[in-house]
């Protein structure tokens, strides 16, 4: 009679337990948007796989934060000049049919060389921009673009919103030319390479000459 008491007991409690189990197995698999019947389930091997959906879909697991990048999403770009290590920081706006130059991004005006935070530019060792002597440290990046020769400033105020410029913390000014770009770049980027550092977007590159 225990036997069967015992046996009742255990059946009585898969019954109960079956559920939960399932909707934990259910919950995993809605996570990866493959919803699946417990009863062709083999709980002993269903891990959850985390993708990302594009839309929100009612029912699924699918937050949103996850999936929408940012409009001037944050970037870094590094490399090196003799033995100096060159690291920048920026956020990196899109086009999106807008007229960047004369237009989102105004002539003659002090413009923060990116979005969002003031873009970073740091050095470990003394380098020289353009000839003028930049000692190592951490800077911010500003730019003020013309239809000639564009001003770039090197700003030892960090930290700040890019749009909160104090021109009495430049460490140095020096002046460029902008070139035509090879490609159509529809998101603002930079490079360090053949001992300059250079800005692109849209048709557009802005290279900074790098020495020791």
């Amino acid at each position: 009679m225990k036997k069967v008491n015992l046996q009742l007991f255990g059946l009585a409690l898969l019954i109960t337990l079956l559920p939960v189990i399932s909707a934990t197995a259910q919950i995993d698999n809605i996570r990866i948007g493959n919803p699946v019947p417990y009863w062709k389930m083999d709980f002993a091997s269903e891990k959850p796989q985390y993708k990302k959906f594009e839309n929100t879909v009612r029912g699924y697991y699918s937050p949103p934060i996850l999936l929408q990048e940012k409009p001037s999403p944050a970037r870094t770009t590094d490399g090196k000049v003799g033995d100096a290590n060159i690291k920048i920081a920026y956020s990196s706006p899109a086009i999106k049919g807008r007229e960047v130059w004369g237009g989102l991004v105004p002539y003659d005006k002090v413009w923060r060389a990116g979005a969002n935070e003031a873009t970073i530019f740091e050095t470990d060792k003394d380098i020289k921009v353009e000839g003028k002597e930049l000692k190592a440290g951490k800077y911010s990046l500003f730019a003020i673009p013309t239809k000639g020769e564009w001003t770039m400033i090197f700003n030892k105020q960090t930290g700040q919103w890019g749009t909160q410029y104090d021109e009495a913390q430049d460490e140095i000014r020096v002046k460029v030319t902008p070139r035509k770009s090879d490609k159509m770049n529809e998101r603002l980027s930079y490079e360090v390479k053949d001992n300059k550092v250079i800005m692109f977007w849209e048709q557009m590159q802005i290279p900074m000459s790098i020495s020791k």
